[in-house]
């Protein structure tokens, strides 16, 4: 009977041994070329959000440029909202992503619209994601 140690070296020599057979196989596969596609333009992104409760609403906060607007701020100026929807879309290559917003304040019948051109940042809280054709 061997001792503990040389049964333990042993198991550690075989594993190494498979582990260099399997990474000597796979260097033998061939390897398979994939060609780059042109991305189609322009490419629109949609999000949307609603309000967990309806009697809440959910609070919606977005940075354009420097200036921050805050729903839920006020019941006046910006109230709480039920939905917000994000639209991006990219025209062409290089061009900067325009932005549209939409948002339902909760005690109005009309949505408020707001468009900017490049990055815009924002902020949800007390929503859930309902729809998004943005990949993962």
């Amino acid at each position: 009977m061997p001792p503990h140690g040389q049964s333990i070296r042993r198991s550690r020599l075989s594993s190494k041994s498979f582990f260099a057979l399997v990474a000597l196989f796979t260097a033998m596969l061939p390897l398979r070329t994939v060609n780059a596609q042109e991305t189609a333009f322009p490419q629109i992104a949609r999000v949307r959000y609603e309000a967990k409760d309806l009697k809440t609403s959910g609070n919606f906060m977005n940075w354009i440029d420097r200036n921050r607007i805050w729903h839920d701020l006020g019941q006046r100026l910006y109230p709480a909202v039920r939905y917000v929807e994000i639209r991006q879309v990219t025209p062409s290559t290089g061009s900067p992503p325009i932005m549209m917003v939409e948002g339902r304040p909760s005690e109005l019948f009309h949505a408020e619209f707001y468009h900017a051109a490049g990055i815009v940042r924002f902020k949800v809280t007390n929503m859930t994601l309902i729809f998004t054709n943005v990949p993962p």
